[in-house]
């Protein structure tokens, strides 16, 4: 035991001395709101601290970036999004966990199992979710405290982080704030919302949304009302990120009792991943607020 801890520190420091070394490598300009979506992997990143494995699955692990300052703001847990597919990935996140270790936070960039791989789809992404924040707890041993913890989640990460977020009684770290980036808050509206466009990015996630229950909504109502956030007591402090010209999630995802609305002119829904964009400025407000 004592081995191992003096192994995972002499590990932490060697991060810590080249994330300093690093820590002025990456600078993200300022970019007009309604970025582009499919571009965020493009961005310039700091490859992670350390890559842990919160399971035993291939895809049960996270990145870790340290806080490029001597004073750590909190933790924030990254929940991607992706129609909870395996579409997409964590990567599309990098940027973002460059940007706010850069604003004093150590990062924790979880992966997880989505539909189409193996245990994916409902429960299995929920579990590994849950999983990856009780892992969290472990990450002292690379100095990373466990005051000021916020979960954050894009898209359909969004989803995920605001239904564990329900649950957070039963974790086993205390969760200081859940935030939903253009999250899929309301599962079962979202699921008979006839604005798609035909062939549009948000039917796509809508037909995904069906994968991931392994059912429509006519064929299993009732796992939709378990997953759908609106339908359970928030987590106390809930925020909720809207865009105004998202194309994948309505602005009415927001309307949620017991959560407080963030509502950001303008913006699109890969706009709260860049950190150039003003709303990553604002989740950056939130958070250190």
């Amino acid at each position: 035991m004592m081995r191992n801890f003096r192994i995972n520190i002499i590990v932490f420091l060697i991060a810590l001395y080249c994330n300093q070394a690093l820590s002025a490598e990456f600078v993200y300009p300022a970019v007009n709101p309604n970025v582009p979506n499919g571009g965020l992997q493009q961005l310039p990143y700091r490859t992670s601290d350390l890559t842990i494995p919160y399971g035993d699955d291939p895809l049960q692990f996270g990145e870790l970036w340290l806080p490029e300052s001597t004073v750590q703001r909190g933790l924030v847990i990254l929940v991607h999004g992706g129609c909870w597919s395996n579409l997409y990935r964590l990567d599309y996140m990098r940027a973002a966990g460059t940007a706010l270790s850069q604003l004093g936070y150590a990062v924790w960039s979880v992966e997880y199992r989505s539909t189409g791989d193996d245990g994916g789809g409902w429960p299995g992404t929920y579990d590994d979710v849950v999983s990856s924040v009780n892992f969290s707890k472990n990450l002292s041993e690379y100095g990373v405290t466990s005051d000021n913890i916020a979960l954050v989640g894009h898209s359909a990460g969004g989803h995920l982080v605001t239904l564990v977020g329900t649950e957070h009684n039963a974790l086993e770290v205390s969760l200081d704030r859940v935030i939903s980036l253009a999250g899929i808050n309301k599962v079962r509206d979202y699921a008979e919302d006839t604005s798609a466009e035909t062939g549009g990015i948000m039917e796509l996630c809508q037909n995904l949304l069906t994968d991931f229950v392994g059912a429509s909504l006519d064929e299993d109502g009732s796992t939709y009302d378990i997953i759908d956030p609106a339908t359970k007591e928030m987590h106390p402090e809930t925020y909720l990120f809207v865009a105004e010209l998202d194309e994948v999630v309505p602005v009415s995802q927001g309307d949620i009792a017991g959560a407080q609305k963030v509502f950001i002119d303008g913006a699109g829904h890969s706009d709260f991943a860049h950190p150039g964009a003003p709303a990553f400025a604002r989740l950056a407000d939130v958070l250190l607020h």
